[in-house]
Parts: C-alpha cells; structure tokens; sequence
C-alpha cells in the first residue's frame, strides 16, 4: 500500500514538475524572446507556423518511442530519448500558450487564459476523482482514439475553411473525449501502482513518465481547447 501511494505521489509530482516547465518557457518566451512585444497577428502566425512545423514529427517521435518502449523496457538510451521528446513536448505548449496569450491580448481579451485555467483545474480534479473512486479496470478506448483523430484532422481542414461553427462543434467534442481520457488515464495510473511487484525499477521509471506525461498533454489539450472556445464566443458576440 506504502509503494503504491509512493507511485501515485511520483507521477503527478512529475506531471507537476512538467507544468512548471510550462511556466518557465513560457516566461522565457515572454522576457527573453520578446514575443510579448508583438502586436500584430502576422507575427504571431510565422511563428505558429514554426511551432507547428516543430511539433508533427515530435508527436509523431514520441507516438514511435511509446510503442518501443513497450517493447524494449530496459533499454536507457531510448528510455533517455523519450525524456528529451517529453520535454521537447513541453516547451511546445508552453511556447503555443505564450502566443495565445499573446494574441489574446491583443484581442483586448486580457482574463480569458486565466478563466480557462480554473475551469481546467476543475475539470482534470473531478474526472481525477472520478477515476480514483470508480472499479474498472479497463483503461483502453480505442473508439476515443479514433474520434479524436477524427476531429482533429477535421480541424486541420477547417483551418482553410474557417467555419467557425464547425470548430465549436469539434472544441466541444474534444473537450468530452479528452475529459474522459484523464478518467481513463487515472484508471491506468491506478493499475500502474497495483503491478509494482511485478516490474523492475526501470519499467517503473518509465511508466511514471508516460503516465504523468499523458495526463499533462491532455491537461495543456483542455485548457487549449477552453480558450479556443471562449475566443469563439467571445467573436460570436460582437
């Protein structure tokens, strides 16, 4: 009971850790960057398009490291790979989330990251109890896999569409199914620290990585999502 509890406080220790990696690079980007100096939507678009161009192939590395590392659980060098990809990970958001800010303040829209941010804490707190307190044990959801994928190459499209409809319709869809992904995720985390026995300590290593990691892109994903909804409301307003 004593090393399960000793799991569970190490992987949102670590998702922790990632957040405030968040906030650094964030600061970074703001102070040391200057992107809090821009003041124009071209701007910030050439360097979204930057981060974009940056973070396909390291979703998609970090999609081929999980499925290695399933596989080859005691190699270090890929175990040290995939940590740099996390990170790598990490300070995509955090610069994605400096330009948010940054755009929405030059919308006028000064509160509207901090709002999102409540409502997230909100959200991952609740289907975090949700999924502490429930008894399934089975945290796989391929029918959720296949319907995020679904909406987010719909999303991709809609960039050229510009239906602005379409894209509350996909937030709100995003929102449910990344929700239940941190019930699932919790589930998961839960039948990690039940199998400590039965891993070695690398194995154990790397699955508080993941799963700390899983939980916190899919933190980033609703509080991304909130202010993209909240920024549609907002225009559909004026």
């Amino acid at each position: 009971m004593k090393n399960k509890n000793k799991y569970i406080f190490a992987v949102y220790a670590t998702f922790s850790i990632e957040l405030l990696f968040n906030i650094i690079t964030m600061w970074f980007c703001e102070d040391i960057l200057c992107w809090n100096q821009i003041t124009t939507f071209d701007g910030l678009e050439s360097k979204l398009k930057i981060l974009v161009i940056v973070f396909i192939p390291v979703g998609v590395i970090k999609g081929l490291f999980d499925e290695i590392l399933d596989k080859e659980r005691n190699n270090l060098l890929i175990l040290f790979c995939y940590l740099i990809v996390t990170l790598i990970l990490c300070f995509f958001y955090g610069s994605i989330f400096t330009l948010v800010d940054v755009g929405s303040k030059i919308l006028g829209l000064h509160n509207i990251i901090s709002y999102a941010l409540c409502i997230t804490v909100l959200i991952f707190i609740s289907m975090t109890i949700w999924g502490f307190l429930t008894k399934r044990k089975d945290y796989h959801h391929p029918i959720l896999n296949n319907i995020f994928i679904g909406s987010f190459i719909i999303s991709i499209f809609n960039m050229f569409w510009g239906w602005s409809w379409l894209n509350i319709i996909i937030d709100i869809i995003d929102l449910v199914v990344v929700s239940l992904f941190i019930y699932l995720d919790t589930i998961e985390i839960k039948q990690h620290s039940k199998e400590l026995m039965q891993v070695n300590k690398k194995r154990e290593f790397l699955n508080i990585i993941k799963d700390a990691t899983d939980i916190y892109v899919e933190f980033m994903f609703i509080w991304l999502d909130l202010v993209d909804l909240m920024t549609e409301a907002v225009d559909d307003s004026n």
